[in-house]
């Protein structure tokens, strides 16, 4: 163990220090799973965590906070200041230093941390069980196997924007991004906001959006909802009827432009593959349809075209026969997916479109729906008959979508 800037320090010690800095705070069992990089950690390697964090405690370098929230046990540790000051100049961060704050690419010799206040970096107490979800939701993304999933957190994912000659800003809980430069907000949801309150969020959103456009900024690929285990456990089907209904109300043609999914943190892993292979997983769905609607289906032809604002995903795909012809609406979804309805509206909303581009000597044989997933079946709300106000015209057009419809499940 080596003296380093007047302090007693070890490579491990440092390692938590850093950290500790990057995600502000955390429990001696997260940090061992992050250090020795691994779900299963013994009592050896967790005492050893506690031991590691007691001698930075006692050269007042991290201090620590009772928790009292359910699913955790234990202490939060989070940096003192003269333990953020320590870090900084670990990181060589220079004052008044600013960065986008990714953490991979800190980790990767990029300078990407900003100089903040001690009041930015310290946690949020108050919010303690919050916090340590988004936590997990982090070490679940630095232990995928074969794969790196760069992150930051609120207050560098945080932008402001200006609505209606008024300042305001989005808050997400951390933005992750995935390849193709496609940015994910992340919201720790823990059940506790009410439908009015969602509908503000959402409206938020929307605006900023609307604002990010006019300065030609590009948008996120999706917003995403995480929960906890017990969530999935308990009442998550009706959770996401609330918060899809919300947002289906709220954003408008933005629902075409930013996707929005909820999962629980054990589907974190599968979340991130799924969305990294979609293209792929598109593709694949494309041939087996082409092969298998001439092959067995009797059409001479097949036509696929693709979403408006995502050209790597199918939208949907025409059969033709000698005289008639049949359309059938397709998606690769996910579990809890909005872009199965956000799309199938936009679908129906231009289905008179569609029959009229075609030629005249072909007749209209019907529509189906083809939803394609990997894990679990997605799941549907009837919201016919559940009070969510929703527009009629939008219910109308989401009581079709269980017409004619069919889902079949793909390896990933």
């Amino acid at each position: 163990m080596a003296k380093i800037l007047g302090y007693q320090l070890s490579e491990t010690s440092i390692k938590l220090l850093k950290f500790l800095f990057y995600y502000r705070g955390m429990t001696a069992l997260q940090l061992a799973k992050m250090y020795f990089k691994s779900h299963n950690i013994t009592g050896v390697q967790k005492s050893s965590a506690h031991n590691y964090l007691r001698k930075l405690k006692d050269q007042k370098l991290v201090t620590s906070k009772k928790i009292e929230a359910d699913n955790y046990a234990g202490s939060l540790y989070y940096l003192t200041q003269a333990g953020l000051e320590l870090v900084k100049s670990l990181l060589n961060i220079e004052d008044g230093q600013t960065g986008t704050g990714y953490i991979l690419a800190n980790e990767d010799k990029e300078d990407t941390q900003a100089d903040l206040e001690y009041v930015i970096y310290k946690p949020p107490t108050e919010q303690i069980h919050h916090h340590l979800i988004l936590i997990d939701f982090f070490v679940r993304l630095r232990l995928m196997s074969n794969q790196q999933v760069d992150h930051r957190l609120s207050m560098y994912a945080s932008k402001a924007y200006e609505y209606n000659g008024k300042e305001a800003k989005i808050r997400p809980d951390a933005e992750v991004v995935l390849p193709y430069d496609r940015h994910y907000y992340i919201e720790v949801d823990r059940a506790t906001e009410s439908h009015s309150q969602l509908i503000q969020k959402f409206e938020n959103y929307r605006h900023y959006f609307e604002y990010a456009e006019e300065i030609n900024e590009k948008l996120p690929a999706a917003i995403v909802f995480v929960t906890d285990e017990k969530q999935q456990q308990y009442g998550m089907n009706r959770r996401w009827a609330n918060v899809l209904a919300a947002y289906l109300k709220t954003m408008g043609d933005y629902a075409l432009k930013v996707n929005l999914f909820m999962l629980p943190l054990n589907k974190v892993d599968h979340f991130i593959r799924f969305e990294t292979y979609r293209p792929q997983l598109n593709r694949k769905v494309q041939t087996l349809l082409e092969k298998t609607l001439i092959q067995k289906g009797n059409y001479k032809d097949v036509q696929t075209f693709k979403q408006p604002t995502d050209y790597s995903s199918i939208d949907y795909m025409i059969a033709f026969t000698q005289t008639q012809y049949h359309i059938y609406f397709i998606r690769v979804a996910y579990e809890y997916d909005a872009s199965i309805f956000s799309g199938f509206y936009h679908f129906i909303n231009n289905l008179g479109d569609i029959h009229r581009k075609q030629q005249t000597p072909y007749k209209p044989s019907g529509v189906s729906q083809a939803i394609f997933y990997t894990d679990e079946r997605p799941f549907l709300p009837d919201y016919m008959r559940k009070n969510y106000d929703l527009p009629p015209e939008l219910l109308s057009h989401l009581e079709l979508l269980s017409q004619h419809l069919s889902m079949y499940k793909l390896p990933l």
